[in-house]
């Protein structure tokens, strides 16, 4: 999977060129992330190689910095594949944070 990634990602392109890349590998770890109520190692390990987290990093530190529109589309697409862990996200939250 990481040979078709491009590291480091240099701009919106890049960072939705590489999450359509590794789209189908994420799914198929579906059933293990919501039976786990986590991230694997090796699917937060994609995520980073991906450049999901590195959207508003500067170019001096090898970041893309992607203004607010390509933000707003790398997180489109981003929720778009993401959805489905929203359910199984909550429930890593302990009961002890739920109450106000």
């Amino acid at each position: 999977m990481n040979r078709y990634l491009k590291w480091p990602p240099q701009g919106l392109d890049d960072i939705l060129r590489n999450a359509f890349a590794a789209k189908d590998w994420i799914s198929s770890k579906s059933n293990e992330i919501e039976m786990s109520r986590k991230l694997s190692d090796d699917v937060v390990n994609l995520l980073i190689r991906i450049g999901a987290f590195r959207v508003n990093i500067p170019p001096e530190w090898d970041g893309p910095e992607l203004d607010s529109i390509e933000q707003a589309k790398s997180s489109k697409c981003w929720l778009g594949q993401m959805h489905r862990l929203a359910g199984t996200q909550c429930n890593l939250i302990p009961s002890s944070g739920t109450e106000f």
